[in-house]
């Protein structure tokens, strides 16, 4: 049996990264050599043994993801 076909389009690409959130701004923080591990400050991490991380800036999860 054929599987049905599936049409998909692309209406334009996007980047989301420590380094920033946007293609363009992220670009030029890579071509600088700049880093994107910083101090977490979206939580308390009182009790983890590690205070950096590499967050991705501006992004909220609920803007993009139901609650389960």
């Amino acid at each position: 049996m054929a599987e049905p076909i599936s049409t998909v389009v692309v209406t334009g690409i996007g980047c989301m990264s420590p380094l920033a959130a946007g293609r363009e701004r992220s670009w030029r923080r890579l071509i600088s050599a700049e880093g994107g591990v910083r101090a977490i400050d979206r939580f308390d991490t009182e009790g983890y043994p590690s205070r950096i991380a590499a967050q991705v800036p501006d992004f909220h999860p609920e803007d993009y993801l139901e609650r389960k």
